[in-house]
């Protein structure tokens, strides 16, 4: 599934790619931008505020659960398929 990440820049889309994990006691997936940088890698970390659903705050971090990097962005998560 792909949802969009909506903030104060440009939205930043995002594939969810993995099973639902923990980062810093928040909900966290893995996931891989759309369509990948021109450098550096693709693969991230949505990690949201509360529930992942249409609305949370979320942080799109560099990484994976198991080594979270540095935030690349961050907005509100919107999936087109549940409105809010």
């Amino acid at each position: 599934m792909t949802v969009t990440v909506e903030g104060s820049g440009e939205p930043r889309r995002v594939r969810l790619s993995g099973a639902k994990t923990a980062v810093d006691g928040r909900d966290a997936l893995a996931a891989r931008l759309v369509p990948p940088p021109p450098v550096g890698a693709e693969d991230v970390l949505l990690v949201a505020d509360g529930p992942l659903a249409d609305g949370v705050g979320v942080d799109v971090r560099a990484g994976t659960p198991d080594a979270p990097g540095e935030m690349l962005a961050a907005g509100r998560l919107h999936d087109p398929v549940r409105p809010g």
